[in-house]
């Protein structure tokens, strides 16, 4: 139990002592320039991050809706199989 908290305490003082000899990020010049002389690019450079991080999510979504509803289909045929029923996919279906 000792060994548990003695190891989280480590972790802990190497964070704390990571983030405070951490500085500032300074822009490459052409980024600062552009930023002083255009109000509005700050906001563009937020909206193309943003989409670059819901890319990826919107991604694998649609990815995990497909399986899920192939795996639904799949277990429908095995049970109709298994009741001797001829199954048919329901075309129709918007579920």
């Amino acid at each position: 139990m000792i060994q548990k908290h003695l190891r989280m305490l480590r972790i802990l003082a190497v964070v704390a002592a990571t983030s405070l000899l951490a500085g500032t990020a300074n822009a490459c010049p052409s980024c600062k320039a552009a930023n002083e002389s255009n109000s509005r690019l700050p906001l563009a450079y937020q909206a193309s991050i943003l989409f670059m991080l819901g890319v990826p999510g919107t991604m694998v979504s649609c990815l995990g809706v497909m399986l899920y509803r192939l795996n639904k289909e799949q277990v429908l045929a095995m049970q109709a199989f298994e009741n001797g029923d001829v199954w048919q996919p329901d075309l129709n279906s918007t579920n």
